[in-house]
């Protein structure tokens, strides 16, 4: 997960869970596609905005960037994308750039 700060931001991985089964929690696996809408991110199952939240649509989409994860394997964690239940993790992000909204 290196990031260049002279590099545009990308999509590292779209990691994805869908509602299986006898399986919960994480970690969400990667995916090459998706559709995102303002009601989910297709194939993806989020059981506590589903169970908890009312399936509230401002918690359909997780993302993170790539310095999340770095961060903890540098102290130790095995972490890797989709491990912390992202949808999307970004490289190279510009943090200065973020707005609410």
């Amino acid at each position: 997960m290196n990031e260049d700060k002279n590099m545009k931001p990308f999509v590292f991985q779209i990691s994805v869970k869908p509602d299986t089964v006898g399986e919960i929690g994480l970690p969400k696996m990667p995916a090459t596609q998706v559709q995102i809408d303002i009601a989910e991110l297709t194939g993806d199952y989020n059981r506590y905005r589903q169970k908890k939240k009312n399936n509230a649509p401002d918690m359909a989409v997780l993302i993170i960037s790539t310095d999340v994860p770095g961060e903890l394997n540098k102290e130790g964690w095995l972490v890797k994308a989709g491990h912390l239940g992202e949808n999307l993790t970004i490289a190279n992000i510009d943090y200065g750039t973020i707005c609410l909204g």
